[in-house]
């Protein structure tokens, strides 16, 4: 990417990976040079967004995303936890990114090799949100597939669930992700 001063913008297209837009923006120094540059990649396509690290050779992770301090240390604290397997809360307003962070803490686990599973908890209808996360067995309910469903939770198991809007699921949704997330287990519907 050639850097201006001024904002640009780039396309990039990377093997298997897809394409990915590139947005640079300089920020400057009081005597006008430039200090730091902030740069933003979005995928249009949801295709991952982390293999571009392997374009710059030699380069530490959190060069990547270049920004202001408090996102170093963001990045910092990431690549030292996701050695952990442990139950993470990423908060922050709509649009900060919150997904992109989630995927880079799975890419740099131990996990980076299984499913990533994004639930939007807003976008699940309520009647429908307690069958799709956590599947049912074959008769559950009337209209059930005879063979019954796995759920989204079985479906990111030993990968990594990122749960979109939690705070919007039905309590009853609630406790069962509590459960879930505490004891390591739930139960679908119908099952015993």
């Amino acid at each position: 990417i050639l850097i201006t001063h001024s904002k640009s913008s780039v396309q990039k297209k990377v093997e298997n990976n897809g394409t990915f837009y590139i947005d640079t923006s300089p920020c400057f120094n009081n005597d006008g040079s430039i200090d730091y540059i902030v740069e933003t990649i979005a995928s249009p396509f949801k295709a991952p967004v982390l293999p571009l690290k392997e374009d710059v050779p030699n380069t530490p992770a959190t060069d990547i995303f270049l920004g202001d301090v408090k996102m170093k240390g963001i990045l910092e604290t990431i690549n030292r936890i996701s050695k952990f397997d442990s139950t993470i809360l990423i908060t922050g307003e709509s649009g900060t990114g919150k997904s992109m962070l989630a995927n880079f803490i799975h890419s740099k686990s131990k996990r980076c090799n299984m499913p990533f599973v994004t639930i939007n908890c807003a976008a699940i209808p309520e009647n429908l949100i307690e069958s799709e996360l956590f599947g049912y067995v074959p008769g559950a309910f009337t209209g059930a597939s005879p063979k019954g469903k796995k759920g989204l939770v079985e479906i990111a198991d030993k990968g990594t669930l990122f749960l979109d809007e939690v705070g919007l699921l039905p309590q009853n949704c609630q406790a069962k992700f509590l459960q879930l997330i505490q004891e390591k287990i739930y139960t679908p519907i119908g099952a015993v």
